[in-house]
């Protein structure tokens, strides 16, 4: 993953960017800092107090290549894969224009036809000025920590995180 989750994580990360799958599972699990050097501190506690660190759960990659050789199987893929183009019932059903290019409703509430696209030919007509264009966001100086998901989050954001604070900011 290269991406930026702002207090996404959990709701202790804070202003954390992420730059690896595993660092997002390392600091999820330790669920108190961002900071944390995961090879010299532990990510947790076990039952009887010894430290445990993320090394010591974290499987080799001859256990994991074990787990996916038992667990997927070649049926499971064919299966799956023989069917998608047939899809199902209702997406049969479905009407389907002739045209080879999308038919745009003017009257959508949801998707317009972008105005760029209206007389585009299929040659470019090369550099040229641009006129009567406008700004549709400026985020200033924190364009480095906005991704998608902070525009249209996939899951919930909590009162007291930075998303939350900056939306009510």
């Amino acid at each position: 993953m290269s991406a930026t989750f702002v207090g996404r994580l959990t709701r202790f990360s804070g202003t954390l960017k992420c730059k690896e799958g595993v660092k997002v599972l390392e600091i999820t699990l330790s669920s108190t800092k961002v900071d944390i050097d995961f090879e010299k501190e532990p990510t947790g506690t076990g039952k009887s107090g010894k430290s445990i660190y993320f090394k010591d759960i974290w499987p080799s990659n001859d256990e994991i290549a074990q787990v996916v050789q038992s667990s997927v199987l070649p049926d499971m893929l064919k299966s799956t894969y023989e069917a998608i183009t047939k899809g199902n019932l209702m997406w049969n059903q479905l009407s389907v224009p002739a045209s080879t290019l999308y038919s745009w409703d003017p009257n959508s509430t949801y998707i317009h036809e972008p105005p760029y696209f209206k007389n585009m030919t299929v040659e470019p007509p090369g550099p040229h000025g641009v006129k009567d264009a406008y700004c549709l966001l400026n985020f200033g100086d924190i364009i480095d920590i906005i991704t998608t998901d902070h525009i249209s989050p996939a899951g919930s954001i909590q009162k007291d995180s930075p998303v939350n604070i900056n939306i009510y900011s």
